[in-house]
């Protein structure tokens, strides 16, 4: 992308355009059905992100109790659960 000659946009900021080879790619991906990335996150995709994000708080939440009012053998033990947790995350991604 380059400045669009120097044109002002909205507030003062710069605008740009796409170069003319710019411009042949993004049509080279439009027609390639590639160029539209959101498509692939489908109603299944979004209800799991959003489990994936409801379980996470409530991990955090967990782990502030812990943190909070928990015995100094309790913290320990819950630092090592999280620990293990994370090599265990890792070891899906490896499969």
């Amino acid at each position: 992308m380059r400045p669009a000659s120097g044109i002002p946009g909205k507030h003062g900021r710069k605008r740009f355009t796409l170069t003319e080879t710019g411009r042949t790619e993004a049509t080279q991906v439009s027609e390639s059905g590639h160029g539209r990335p959101w498509q692939d996150f489908d109603a299944e995709h979004i209800a799991q992100s959003q489990e994936f994000r409801e379980a996470g708080f409530a991990i955090m939440t967990a782990l502030r109790q812990v943190a909070m009012s928990g015995t100094p053998t309790q913290r320990q033990k819950a630092l090592e659960t999280l620990q293990d947790t994370k090599r265990k995350l890792y070891s899906i991604l490896a499969e």
